[in-house]
Formats: structure tokens, C-alpha cells, sequence
């Protein structure tokens, strides 16, 4: 399809302001975004994916495999100790966007994966529904 960038961030800012409305966020994750910085929700704080080699890589290497956008990125680390990545993502078919936004069952189109050398049993990469919900400021992944 070959969406341009500049639509896509347009769409990206949407979602995110969305999303910190619908959580009462308030506006530091869209005014992070605006400045075209993109950051993750770790299990209590929001911080830079500058500051993580391996989940700047992960998140370039589905942007450039897809053609998409990543506007947020919410870490879960699982009891045994693997960290998936869920990622909030525009992808390059406009005419899915309307269905990759927060449903009113705070379900969400996402891309998941595990970062971790290590593959887990019963878990791999893939495009699918996850729930989130926003607390202290940023997102979490609760299904």
C-alpha cells in the first residue's frame, strides 16, 4: 500500500491521544510521540526504547518487515523471566485502521513477541487482540 509516514504518524497521535483519554493518562505519552519519541510502559513507569538496544531492534525490524509504525510499546515480563513485547502499531493498509483501534472491550490490534534468545513453548511472533488498561500514567497488558 505504501502509506506515507506523515499520515501514519497523523493516525498515530490520534490513537495515542485516544487511548490517554479513554485511561485518563493525561498527556505526557502524546507529547512524547509528538516529538517522535517512542517510549514503553514497563510495570510501573514509562521509559525511552533508546535506552534498550534489543527493543529499538525488535521495533525496527517489525516496522521495516511490515511497513508499519510503532507508537507504543508495553513490556510484560513473564513468572519464568522472558520479556514479550507488545507493540501499538499504524499499519500501511488505511482501510484497517478503524479496526486496529482500542474496541470499546479495551481489546487492541497488537504485534507480540518474545525478545529473549529463548523461545517459549506455545508462544511465538504474531499480529493479534490483546486487552490493556491504563494505570499510573502508562499502559498495561492484562489479557
Amino acid at each position: 500500500m505504501n502509506v506515507e509516514k506523515f499520515d501514519k504518524w497523523g493516525e498515530a497521535l490520534d490513537r495515542m491521544q485516544e487511548l490517554c483519554d479513554r485511561f485518563r493518562l493525561g498527556n505526557s505519552l502524546v507529547d512524547k510521540l509528538k516529538n517522535e519519541r517512542l517510549y514503553y510502559s514497563a510495570e510501573f513507569s514509562v521509559a525511552s526504547i533508546q535506552a534498550e538496544d534489543r527493543y529499538r531492534n525488535f521495533v525496527k525490524n517489525f516496522e521495516l518487515d511490515h511497513n508499519a509504525l510503532v507508537y507504543h510499546v508495553i513490556e510484560s515480563i513473564k513468572p519464568e523471566g522472558s520479556t514479550i513485547l507488545t507493540l501499538l502499531f499504524v499499519s500501511d493498509f488505511r482501510g484497517n485502521w478503524i479496526n486496529e483501534r482500542i474496541k470499546p472491550d479495551g481489546t487492541i490490534v497488537a504485534y507480540e513477541g518474545l525478545v529473549d534468545d529463548s523461545m517459549s513453548a506455545g508462544f511465538g511472533n504474531d499480529i493479534v487482540e490483546v486487552k490493556i488498561e491504563g494505570t499510573g500514567g502508562h499502559l498495561v497488558r492484562i489479557g
